[in-house]
């Protein structure tokens, strides 16, 4: 359209320039004639203009709602993917949530096993740690056999110290030793 325009514009103005040299009294005519095409070419490819710049406009339009689609698409899309990996981390975290309550219940057990075990080893070493008593001198036991409390008893004994805590004999740790 802006060719044939030009085109028009062109024969116009060779015509116009044709009839001003050869008939002057017509010059005014011509010369509005030529101002009129001017304006009509010039209308017109203001239009072709205006229609192209429209056509440019409805392309941006329909490229941006594809544009908006696939962005909505991708971000669907996305929060699936989002979804799944947050599925996965909750799972994982219950996993590591059983293993830790696991592993708490089995150092609570082996803890109880450890005092029990040492409470059982305690009452076995006092049932076989060795204590020196004065049988004649008072109702007493000693850890040291030196101690000062044996210093005026004219003869000793050593039992285990259960044997000297048991109820028939009643022996008790001497002061000194406290």
């Amino acid at each position: 359209m802006t060719i044939l325009l030009t085109i028009l514009l062109i024969i116009s103005t060779i015509t116009s320039i044709y009839y001003f040299t050869k008939h002057p009294y017509h010059r005014r005519f011509w010369l509005s004639l030529t101002f009129l095409l001017v304006a009509i070419i010039g209308l017109g490819t203001t239009n072709t203009l205006i229609n192209a710049a429209s056509a440019s406009k409805t392309k941006v339009q329909h490229v941006s709602k594809k544009e908006g689609q696939r962005a909505k698409q991708e971000a669907l899309a996305n929060s699936t993917s989002l979804k799944k990996q947050l599925a996965a981390k909750k799972s994982e975290a219950s996993s590591l949530s059983i293993a830790v309550s696991e592993q708490e219940a089995a150092t609570e057990s082996s803890v109880q096993s450890t005092a029990t075990v040492d409470t059982t080893q305690t009452t076995t070493n006092q049932a076989e740690e060795m204590v020196t008593v004065a049988p004649t001198a008072g109702k007493k036991y000693h850890l040291d056999a030196n101690c000062r409390g044996l210093k005026r008893a004219t003869s000793t004994t050593t039992m285990t110290l259960a044997e000297a805590q048991a109820q028939a004999q009643g022996y008790t740790l001497c002061g000194w030793e406290d």
